[in-house]
């Protein structure tokens, strides 16, 4: 049977507005003219049940989550899908389970949509360490972290996720683990290639850190806006001494996300990404952050990284933004306006 994942992009796809899913009927989406099937098999109650139970365990490391063996509702937003919301309770024949689609509901992307720098992609395939994303809340790092998964594993490569609320992830072969179970990590984690970790609970950052040094590859998204605050607070919750150094040492990328307003009201991925050499990642112990912004300039070609005024440049230049919000986006407009000029515009 499809993934939620693929149920939610297919119904989006058509216009609807809400999916409908309840244990032993066909599922239904909701469109202008009202209710129609979906499908034509009927929904596996097995599969509802699992579901709506992965969604229950998510709330419960949250906030409180109501017992839907006592009647009780559960209510919340699915990571990964920016603009989805679920309902899900038990009913006469079984789980029932609704969710609503915005129409500017920002689907999982595939991993070509991003546009990153194939350099960036091929250290994940190859080289162990941490990979960070962070970004501010609803940037799409979760997005990002279950598209990264989805190519992984179209790789051949074994990935395993640990998420507060489960990855949308495509890619049936990965395994979805709720972050609690970090804790289990080290027997868990055994035979996999890749570890995604998408949590804000106590922990999960020090976890993460130590999958890293044990050889594995590790992909982690982090709250904070900037690439700065990110490295930071990170290295803080490593450890209070030396905890920066540390992260450091096992660092291999850190890309900081923000979403833009595009034209046709449509919103667009615009990042700044930084590769690790020893040399930045002595500019990132020293806190020269003026003197690691020009070198993540110079190493794009040699490393794959990519300043947030290149990526706006970019988009620019593509017209998939307006200039007025690249410019309004940019963290130096100054140096954009020259970059433009350098090409001409």
């Amino acid at each position: 049977m499809k993934t939620l994942a693929q149920w939610i992009e297919q119904a989006h796809q058509l216009g609807a507005t809400q999916l409908r899913m309840v244990s032993q009927k066909l599922p239904e989406i909701r469109l202008n003219k009202g209710w129609q099937t979906f499908g034509e098999s009927p929904v596996a109650p097995q599969w509802l049940r699992e579901q709506v139970r992965t969604l229950a365990d998510s709330a419960m490391a949250g906030s409180a989550a109501s017992d839907l063996s006592q009647g009780g509702v559960l209510r919340g937003e699915l990571r990964g899908i920016d603009g989805a919301n679920y309902v899900a309770t038990l009913c006469d024949q079984g789980y029932y389970l609704l969710i609503h689609l915005e129409q500017n509901l920002l689907q999982p992307l595939q991993i070509a949509d991003y546009n990153l720098p194939p350099l960036y992609l091929q250290s994940l395939q190859k080289n162990p360490g941490l990979y960070v994303i962070c970004g501010a809340q609803r940037s799409g790092k979760s997005r990002l972290a279950a598209a990264l998964a989805d190519d992984l594993c179209q790789k051949g490569l074994g990935v395993a996720a640990f998420a507060d609320t489960p990855l949308s992830l495509k890619e049936l072969s990965a395994v979805n683990f709720h972050s609690s179970r970090l804790v289990q990590a080290e027997a868990l984690t055994s035979g996999f290639d890749v570890i995604v970790i998408d949590s804000l609970l106590p922990g999960s950052w020090r976890q993460g850190l130590l999958l890293a040094e044990q050889g594995l590859r590790v992909i982690m998204t982090s709250p904070q806006a900037e690439l700065r605050t990110a490295c930071l607070r990170l290295g803080e919750k490593v450890s209070s001494e030396n905890g920066l150094a540390r992260l450091t040492a096992s660092l291999q990328s850190v890309i900081q996300l923000r979403l833009v307003d595009g034209l046709e009201e449509k919103k667009q991925m615009a990042y700044a990404l930084l590769s690790l050499t020893d040399s930045l990642r002595g500019l990132i112990n020293n806190h020269s952050w003026s003197e690691l912004q020009k070198a993540m300039f110079e190493s794009s070609d040699n490393l794959g990284s990519r300043t947030l005024n290149q990526c706006l440049m970019n988009l620019m230049l593509k017209r998939k933004i307006d200039f007025k919000v690249g410019f309004a986006e940019s963290p130096n407009p100054e140096e954009l306006d020259h970059m433009l000029e350098r090409v001409g515009v």
